[in-house]
């Protein structure tokens, strides 16, 4: 219970609070509100070790649905 992430910023001359949480070990859900863009959704899914699909909805029908890979060199 409670949230994994408490963060306050500011957006120009707005504040914004975001409130996030970890549902499982693989699926990240994230919720921002003010700032100049609105409330937003977010989630953010590790499908794999290197790939993550992230998808966040907008206040103003904005939409996104974006596509990480990533690779570690040692």
């Amino acid at each position: 219970a409670g949230l994994d992430v408490l963060a306050f910023g500011a957006d120009g001359a707005n504040i914004t609070v975001t409130g996030g949480k970890y549902v499982g070990s693989n699926l990240y859900l994230e919720v921002v509100g003010g700032g100049q863009g609105g409330t937003s959704v977010q989630a953010d899914w590790r499908a794999t070790k290197n790939l993550s699909i992230v998808s966040q909805v907008a206040g103003q029908g904005y939409s996104k649905l974006s596509i990480f890979w990533r690779k570690d060199f040692h």
